[in-house]
């Protein structure tokens, strides 16, 4: 059905998208050739941060630093995320907070839980707030930048 119209409109080239596609899988498969121990670094300290930022907050507030190392936290931290890898809602809402909640509550114990919900919560507030924060100061130098390559344009190029 899609065919017929596909045909219909103008094809600016003669690239169909399956071509595409081999292209973007080789073109990635260069990329990881040449940049993937750096893009597995990036990743795995992408992780290393959550982490230390997950066992922060149940520090924060109330989890003992004697109960929970940040060497287990961290290790807790693992097996929640490997608990919520499959995405069933969007950013994994909900499922997320009862995963890490449930894996910190066996190993802490129900007289911790309290502070396990509040530190999770407190988490997931900041997993969700440092990108939307970074993200608007980036824009913000991003549109001063280009507000002052504006003005240098003009002014080098009188008409």
């Amino acid at each position: 059905m899609a065919a017929p119209a596909v045909n219909i409109l103008p094809v600016q080239n003669s690239i169909r998208w399956p071509d595409q596609m081999v292209a973007m899988r080789a073109d990635l498969v260069d990329e990881l050739r040449r940049d993937g121990i750096r893009l597995l670094a990036c990743v795995v300290g992408g992780y290393l941060l959550n982490g230390v930022l997950l066992v922060m907050c149940l520090w924060a507030c109330g989890a003992s630093r004697d109960e929970l190392p940040l060497s287990l936290g961290l290790m807790l931290y693992g097996v929640g995320r490997i608990a919520t890898i499959v995405q069933i809602t969007p950013g994994g809402v909900g499922i997320t907070e009862i995963a890490y909640t449930a894996v910190y509550t066996a190993v802490l114990g129900d007289s911790a839980q309290a502070a396990i919900v509040a530190g999770v919560l407190v988490y997931r507030m900041w997993t969700y707030l440092l990108p939307i924060i970074t993200g608007a100061f980036a824009y913000v130098i991003w549109r001063v930048m280009r507000r002052r390559e504006r003005r240098a344009a003009e002014a080098s190029d009188p008409v």
